[in-house]
């Protein structure tokens, strides 16, 4: 997965170089994204709407496809959105 100074979090199929999926959930700049290292199945991003959104991630060849960017197809399934930080969020990690 990747981010920019955009509002949105890409991920990508490495074999084929094309976008898989985009997600737009933040209002804001994305700043930081964290995987969960033991398994891949855990992603959070956060950033300057002082926000952080966790996602169950979908591994790829589990169902869909789309390679467009257009989002129809779910790579990530939202299960938390966490705010009140008075900050800008720059940094997460699972631990």
């Amino acid at each position: 997965s990747s981010l920019h100074r955009g509002k949105s979090v890409k991920f990508w199929d490495l074999e084929t170089g094309f976008c898989e999926h985009t997600i737009h959930d933040h209002s804001d700049w994305v700043r930081c994204i964290a995987v969960r290292e033991y398994d891949g199945q855990m992603m959070a991003s956060a950033g300057n709407d002082n926000t952080i959104f966790v996602y169950s991630v979908i591994p790829s060849g589990s169902g869909g496809g789309g390679r467009d960017g257009s989002g129809t197809d779910s790579k990530a399934l939202k299960i938390a959105q966490l705010m009140g930080h008075e900050q800008v969020v720059e940094s997460i990690a699972f631990v």
